[in-house]
């Protein structure tokens, strides 16, 4: 709840994203109007529906803790995990690009899953109570760096807002220490659905795999806890921190070297972020 606090206070009044991407859409004529106040419901998917999937994350990511908590749950936990991102990941993906790539919707959600199990499973160690901070300075900031070389002021002030909400929570939870689990499956959700919808919609010579390293660095934590060393690194915050920042890293070094070189190879869109919420990948229900 602290996360869509912090979401919510940076996006005042809906200036970067809508609040909400299902809305009812008012009748064409003044004689409709008169007989029924909604004809259809509008659905935006795609990068407006990133405070909304946020939402939806993190209410998945309370049940999950909920369900992890108990001896003998009657649902297991990692299948609400796959639910919530096969969801916001499919509501993320722009509907013209959803029914003629539905791959790239279950990319996605395989990406969010794994990324959410390897921050789960680093907040579980004994080095949980720094996860917060390093994710919030080291991953959403070098994701904000990215967009900024993106070209998109927008993109890269919504990839704020994360990075300030993890890094308030991980100053308290240095102090109080509580039990994250679940946390971290609404950053993750929010952090790819924006990488995604920069990818698609932004104009840069930037390369698709500078998106892909700093979309999957996360997931290395699922390697460092499967490894011998484990010990090692839990008593060592900067351990994980250097984990996170190696793929980013090269990331930032390949989107830099493309924009000072023009790089061909780099990934150019043909379509920019309309001003407003509604735009082409608005869908009539």
């Amino acid at each position: 709840m602290a996360f869509l606090a912090g979401l919510a206070a940076g996006n005042w009044q809906g200036q970067l994203v809508p609040y909400f991407s299902i809305h009812p859409i008012a009748a064409a004529s003044d004689a409709a109007r008169s007989t029924t106040a909604v004809s259809a419901w509008e659905v935006e998917t795609g990068w407006y529906a990133l405070f909304s999937s946020a939402c939806v994350a993190v209410i998945g990511g309370i049940v999950h803790a909920g369900f992890s908590r108990r001896p003998q749950p009657w649902i297991a936990p990692s299948s609400v995990l796959i639910a919530v991102v096969g969801i916001c990941a499919a509501w993320l993906t722009e509907w013209p690009q959803l029914k003629s790539q539905p791959w790239v919707a279950t990319l996605l959600a395989i990406m969010m899953l794994l990324n959410g199990l390897g921050l789960n499973r680093a907040g579980q160690s004994k080095l949980g109570a720094w996860v917060p901070l390093i994710v919030g300075t080291v991953w959403c900031g070098s994701a904000t760096i990215l967009l900024v070389l993106a070209h998109s002021a927008r993109f890269a002030d919504l990839a704020i807002l994360p990075s300030c909400a993890l890094v308030a929570i991980g100053l308290i939870t240095l102090k109080s220490r509580p039990q994250l689990t679940g946390l971290y499956i609404g950053p993750v959700v929010y952090i790819l659905g924006l990488i995604l919808g920069a990818f698609s919609n932004t104009y840069s010579d930037i390369p698709w795999i500078s998106f892909a390293l700093i979309a999957v660095a996360p997931a290395l934590c699922l390697i460092l806890y499967s490894m011998k060393c484990q010990a090692w690194f839990e008593a060592r915050p900067f351990a994980l921190a250097i984990l996170l920042l190696l793929p980013c890293v090269v990331a930032l070094g390949l989107a830099m070297r493309a924009e000072i070189k023009g790089d061909d190879g780099g990934h150019t869109s043909t379509v920019s972020p309309p001003a407003s919420g509604s735009g082409s990948s608005n869908v009539g229900v």
